[in-house]
């Protein structure tokens, strides 16, 4: 599955959230993304990966929390996660098939094109033949 954007789950004391997710210490500060089928977590600026439940959360509240303290807040986040892995999953195969189509459709309209040209080619070519040397 792919990854997708980890947001920050609704804080138990200040019930603050965020859409995305910064990796606490990370020298680059990445933002952290969620493999929903793994419910592992990785960091676009380190590239460090580990398990959703290893997590720890700090919010801006001064608040911190473990996975355990919202459980089922990261289950609602996995289950959205992966609803959006196979949305875009699944958009990636329909843009796939529309090139397809598309590619296959130019192929078919430049064969046309080429077979018309050839054959006006050959009626004009034939024409000229006859008129140069069809009246001798």
């Amino acid at each position: 599955m792919a990854w997708v954007p980890f947001a920050f789950p609704r804080c138990p004391r200040c019930q603050q959230s965020w859409a995305t997710n910064n990796h606490r210490g990370c020298r680059e500060n990445g933002e952290l993304d969620l493999d929903p089928d793994a419910k592992r977590v990785h960091c676009k600026g380190c590239g460090r990966e580990w398990a959703v439940w290893d997590s720890r959360f700090y919010c801006n509240c001064g608040h911190e929390f473990s996975a355990d303290d919202v459980e089922e807040a990261l289950r609602d986040l996995i289950r959205a996660a992966a609803t959006l892995a196979d949305f875009l999953d699944e958009h990636r195969r329909e843009l796939a098939r529309i090139r397809e189509a598309g590619d296959a459709s130019l192929r078919s309209w430049l064969n046309r094109f080429a077979q018309g040209v050839a054959g006006a080619l050959g009626t004009a070519v034939g024409h000229l033949i006859n008129v140069l040397f069809g009246g001798r």
